[in-house]
């Protein structure tokens, strides 16, 4: 589950917000809830050795990231097979540094439809974690990975159009001796 510790946030208002201002950090969603969005979607787990592989690759990563929405930044503590912890730090004054805890669970659902190298925007992040600040984590998470193409609108309707993934690496999984995503070698 996402993290208890967390004050509640009102995930719609972030998410609806034009400037998209940060990413939300505490959605409740059910595990029913959870479990009709991604049959609704047609989203498959990935292979075992393929989600070991985003799980490295999220490991593998330099610290800070910057979300493609939002303000501040944050640092993967750990990727496991039962969860993913960031550590977020908002630009804003005032606002608490904290833990964010996404289910793997989720992102291997979402990995899942990414490496099917359709553009995959953010309502269909938020669908398949089951609310808008699990998709907003998903999509901040993805986006900084070797190998997913991240399309933001340009121009002035950029506020009333989302972002999209795109997976470009190599066939969807990585070779035998990589730990990166795309091919490469660690």
């Amino acid at each position: 589950m996402w993290d208890a510790d967390e004050p509640e946030v009102d995930a719609s208002a972030s998410v609806s917000n034009p400037t998209h201002d940060e990413p939300p950090v505490s959605p409740t969603p059910s595990e029913d809830a959870d479990d009709d969005a991604s049959d609704a979607e047609g989203a498959g787990d990935v292979a075992d050795d393929v989600f070991a592989a985003l799980l490295s690759s999220l490991r593998a990563l330099p610290g800070p990231c910057a979300p493609p929405i939002g303000e501040g930044a944050f640092d993967i503590l750990y990727a496991s097979a039962r969860e993913i912890v960031v550590w977020f730090a908002s630009a804003r004054e005032g606002i608490a540094q904290r833990e964010v805890v996404i289910p793997a669970r989720l992102a291997r659902r979402a990995w899942g439809v990414l490496l099917r190298g359709a553009p995959v925007d953010e309502g269909t992040l938020q669908a398949l974690a089951a609310g808008p600040a699990g998709g907003r984590w998903l999509l901040a998470l993805f986006a900084q990975l070797p190998g997913v193409e991240v399309r933001a609108p340009a121009g002035a309707d950029a506020a009333s159009e989302t972002i999209t993934l795109r997976w470009r690496g190599e066939a969807g999984a990585p070779r035998e001796d990589s730990q990166t995503l795309n091919g490469g070698t660690a």
